[in-house]
């Protein structure tokens, strides 16, 4: 929550660019130990405080983490969860979370199917899109003359 308001200062200073991904990197293993500790009411005070321009993605390491939790709060905030396993090259699986996230090339991303075309299409709205990342969108195709399915695909980027 601490980081959420260290984002919002410099948002409304003019310290931030507009244009840039803010992103808040959670390093935990799930198990809170300190002030509030009920899971369920940090996922909701996270919730409750984040802004949609934000994203919180959550790295648990070692192997006592409550991971179903981090990925959770992560998900639920425009981010994603990773686990960094402390026997393994944990240096190198920093780096390869970092490089992913380092590289944001698209944000807000809507893909749009004309209404007769699909049905029950699993997400078509996506927060951000990283180098490297997919974005994959799942439905039924609607019984059609046509053998040609269109959509219609919207996206920010820096430029």
């Amino acid at each position: 929550m601490r980081a959420v308001q260290m984002l919002v200062k410099g948002s409304n200073q003019g310290l931030i660019d507009p244009r840039s991904v803010s992103m808040i990197i959670l390093v935990s293993d799930g198990d809170p130990t300190v002030g509030e500790i009920k899971l369920s009411t940090i996922q909701k005070n996270v919730k409750r405080v984040m802004r949609e321009e934000f994203s919180l993605f959550s790295l648990g390491i070692g192997f006592d983490v409550d991971y179903d939790f981090l990925e959770r709060i992560a998900m639920e905030n425009r981010g994603m969860a990773q686990r960094i396993y402390a026997n393994h090259d944990a240096a190198e699986q920093l780096r390869t979370f970092y490089r992913q996230l380092s590289s944001p090339l698209l944000r807000k991303i809507t893909v749009q199917f004309p209404e007769d075309a699909v049905s029950d299409v699993t997400q078509s709205r996506f927060d951000k899109y990283f180098s490297g990342s997919e974005l994959v969108v799942a439905g039924k195709v609607l019984p059609s003359e046509s053998e040609t399915l269109t959509s219609f695909t919207t996206a920010s980027g820096v430029s």
